[in-house]
C-alpha cells in the first residue's frame, strides 16, 4: 500500500489559472441565466405591487374636470386660422369627438380636425411599446455601469423591470387619451393636506371609483363661491403662485396672429393707431405733442351665424362646448414695448365693470423714466427705470384674487390690496384689455392675454354656495375641478342611493353581524345622515339606538337624549345644530377617503411634468 503525500497548491501571484473547458464551457449550468431573468421578473412584478399598494400608483385621468391643468380623454385640435395648438375633451363613454360649437381659444376660430386612421393609432402603440423598451434597457445599462460587481446585477434588472412595468402600463392605455400620473400614497400620512393641493380620493357618490381634484376647503372652513372666487370665512382664498401659474388660462397669443386680417385684435380710434401680425402701433404724438392720448381695447370676433365684436373676457375654453358665459375680471397681461420719444408716456391696461388698473410707462427725457402702478387713476406704488428709449421693456399687469401687480423691466410693483373687507354675489358686466399712449408713439410686442379661472356655484345652477355656503367639520375637505364649467366636485355631488339600501341592511343585521358590517356605514361618512336620521323614528327601539350610535360617530356631535329627555326632542336638538351648521353629506371628503397627492405626469412624454 503506497504512502500519499499532500503536495501544496501554488498561491500568489505566481499561481496558474485553471485550464478552461477545450469546448468554450463555463461552470454555470444550463438554464441559469433564464431562471435568474426569471427571478428578477417576480422580483420586479411583487416590488411593483406593494409600491402600487402602499406607495406609489400610477392612474390615468379619465375625464375633463381638471382641464387644462391636467386632460383626461382628448384629441390634438389646431387652428386653420392662427396655428395654435389646443385640446379638445372626447365625449361620453364611447370617447366620441364632437366640434359642433368648439372654437379656438386664442381667436374663437370654429375648430376643425382630421381623425387618426386604425394604421396611425397601431403605429403610435408600437412607437410607446418601443421608447418603453428602450428607456428600460437604458437604466439597465446605466446601473450596470455604475455598479459592476455581480451582486448589483439581480439590482440593475429589477429597477429596469420597474421602469418598464410603468412605462407599458401608460403603453396599454395610449389610446385612451388621458394624462397618466403618478400619486404619493404616503405624502399625508406625514403632511397635512394645503388648500390648493391637487390631491387623489375616493368619490363621495361611489367609493370605488377615485378622483383627481384641487383642494380649496380644509375642515373648518365656511366655504362660498362669489363672482367666481373661493370665499373662505368671509375673505377671499388667494391662491400660491405656484397654484395660480397652474390655473391661467390663455385669451390670446399675438405669437399666434389670425391669417384672416380682416379679424382685427385690437380696434381704437381710426388713423391713430396701427394693429399688424407682428406689433401694434400707438400714434400717441400724431399731429405734435400736443394730440389727445391715443387708446385702444382688445376685441374678438364671434363666430357665424351670431358674428359681432366680443369685447368682455368670458370663460370661453377650447376644451368646452360654447363662448363661454361669464365675464371675467382676474387677467394678466405680458408685452414687449418701445417708447419713440422722450417725453411721453404709454400704458397697459385692465378693466373690470366700472374700475380701471394700468400700469404706466412715462419717459422724462435724460432724467429717465418712471413706472407707476394706477387703480382709478390713483398712483398706487411708483418707481424710477433707467434712461433707454429706444430699447424693448418688459411690462406685466396683473390683477388676480384682488392682488394687483406689476412688473416692469424686472422690477416689480406691488402687491397692492383690493379686497373691499365683505364680499357680495354681484354677476360682472364687464373686462376688458386696453394700451394707451400719449405725447409720443409707441409700439408694442409679444402681446400675450391670460384669465384666471371662473369657479361657478353649481354646474346644475344652485346658488346655494354663494347665498350660505358650506360649513365644513373636523376631518371634512371641500374640493373643486380646474374645469369649472365642467366637473362634477363638491358643489354638486349627492347622496348615493346605495347608501341608503347599505344602513337599512346593517341597522336590522343580526348582533354580530352590525358589529362587522357597522364600519361599512362609517366610511361613508356624513353621506349616511339622512338614512340615520329616518331610522331614529322606527319602531324597532333597537334599530333607534344602533342609528343613534351611528349618528354620533359620522358626525362627532353627541345626539343621545339627555336625562328626562324623549329621543324625539333629542333627534330634533341634533337636527337643529345640523342645520345650522349648515353640514353638507354628499359634498365634503372625509380625510380617511384622501388616497395621496399626485406629483409627475410621466405620460405621454409631450406633457410629462411635475403637477402643481
Amino acid at each position: 500500500m503506497s504512502e500519499r503525500t499532500d503536495v501544496p497548491r501554488p498561491t500568489g501571484p505566481a499561481a496558474a489559472p485553471q485550464a478552461a473547458d477545450p469546448d468554450g464551457g463555463s461552470d454555470r449550468r444550463p438554464g441559469v441565466g433564464f431562471l435568474e431573468t426569471m427571478e428578477s421578473l417576480a422580483v420586479a412584478l411583487i416590488l411593483a405591487l406593494i409600491i402600487r399598494g402602499s406607495v406609489m400608483e400610477a392612474y390615468v385621468i379619465p375625464s375633463g374636470s381638471m382641464a387644462t391643468t391636467l386632460l383626461g380623454r382628448h384629441a390634438a385640435l389646431v387652428c386653420p386660422n392662427c396655428g395654435y395648438g389646443f385640446s379638445r375633451g372626447l365625449s361620453g363613454e364611447s370617447g366620441e369627438l364632437r366640434l359642433a360649437g368648439v372654437y379656438c381659444p386664442n381667436d374663437l376660430y370654429p375648430a376643425t380636425i382630421l381623425a387618426m386612421s386604425g394604421t396611425e393609432k397601431v403605429l403610435r402603440i408600437l412607437g410607446y411599446f418601443g421608447i418603453s423598451v428602450l428607456v428600460a434597457v437604458g437604466v439597465y445599462g446605466l446601473v450596470r455601469r455604475v455598479y459592476q460587481d455581480e451582486p448589483f446585477a439581480k439590482v440593475a434588472s429589477v429597477i429596469s423591470c420597474l421602469v418598464l412595468f410603468y412605462l407599458l402600463l401608460g403603453t396599454l392605455q395610449a389610446l385612451r387619451g388621458g394624462d397618466r400620473i403618478l400619486v404619493n400614497k404616503l405624502y399625508y400620512r406625514f403632511h397635512p393636506p394645503q388648500r390648493w393641493d391637487v390631491i387623489v380620493f375616493r368619490s363621495p357618490e361611489d367609493i370605488s371609483r377615485n378622483f383627481i381634484k384641487r383642494l380649496v376647503g380644509l375642515p373648518g372652513d365656511r366655504v362660498q363661491i362669489l363672482s367666481g372666487d373661493v370665499i373662505i370665512n368671509g375673505m377671499i382664498s388667494r391662491k400660491p403662485e405656484y397654484a395660480q401659474e397652474a390655473v391661467w388660462r390663455l385669451v390670446y397669443d399675438q405669437e399666434y396672429p389670425p391669417a384672416d386680417l380682416n379679424r382685427e385684435v385690437w380696434q381704437g380710434p381710426g388713423g391713430r393707431y396701427r394693429d399688424g401680425p407682428e406689433e401694434v402701433v400707438l400714434l400717441g404724438a400724431d399731429g405734435g405733442s400736443a394730440s389727445p392720448p391715443v387708446e385702444v381695447r382688445f376685441v374678438r370676433h364671434a363666430p357665424e351665424p351670431n358674428g359681432g365684436d366680443i369685447t368682455d373676457i368670458l370663460d370661453q375654453s377650447g376644451y368646452n362646448t360654447g363662448l363661454g358665459q361669464n365675464v371675467v375680471g382676474d387677467l394678466r397681461v405680458r408685452a414687449e414695448c418701445a417708447l419713440g420719444g422722450s417725453a411721453g408716456s404709454f400704458w397697459v391696461g385692465i378693466e373690470h365693470d366700472t374700475r380701471r388698473y394700468q400700469v404706466r410707462l412715462e419717459a422724462r427725457g435724460e432724467g429717465g423714466m418712471r413706472a407707476l402702478l394706477e387703480a382709478d387713476g390713483e398712483t398706487k406704488v411708483s418707481a424710477d427705470l433707467p434712461a433707454s428709449p429706444e430699447s424693448w421693456h418688459q411690462v406685466e399687469l396683473c390683477k388676480v384674487d384682488f392682488v394687483l401687480r406689476a412688473v416692469v423691466d424686472g422690477k416689480v410693483l406691488g402687491p397692492v390690496d383690493l379686497w373691499p373687507g365683505e364680499m357680495k354675489a354681484i354677476r360682472s358686466t364687464r373686462s376688458g384689455v386696453f394700451l394707451g399712449a400719449s405725447g409720443l408713439e409707441a409700439r408694442a410686442r409679444r402681446l400675450r392675454i391670460d384669465r384666471d379661472i371662473y369657479y361657478t356655484g353649481s354646474v346644475r345652477g344652485s346658488d346655494r354656495l354663494g347665498r350660505a355656503g358650506i360649513q365644513l367639520g373636523p376631518g371634512e375637505y371641500f374640493v373643486l375641478g380646474d374645469n369649472s364649467p365642467d366637473s362634477r366636485d363638491s358643489r354638486d355631488w349627492r347622496v348615493p342611493a346605495e347608501v341608503g339600501e347599505l344602513v337599512d341592511r346593517v341597522l336590522q343585521a343580526q348582533e354580530a353581524r352590525y358589529v362587522r358590517e357597522r364600519s361599512q356605514v362609517l366610511a361613508y361618512g356624513l353621506k349616511a345622515v339622512p338614512a340615520l336620521l329616518d331610522a331614529t323614528f322606527r319602531d324597532d327601539a333597537a334599530v333607534r339606538g344602533r342609528a343613534v350610535e351611528l349618528l354620533e360617530a359620522v358626525s362627532g356631535h353627541p345626539l343621545r337624549p339627555q336625562p328626562e329627555e324623549e329621543l324625539a326632542d333629542a333627534v330634533a336638538r341634533w337636527q337643529r345644530w345640523w342645520e345650522a351648521e349648515e353640514r353638507a353629506p354628499a359634498q365634503v371628503v372625509p380625510e380617511q377617503d384622501l388616497l395621496g397627492k399626485p406629483f409627475l405626469v410621466f405620460w405621454p412624454l409631450a406633457r410629462v411634468g411635475l403637477i402643481r
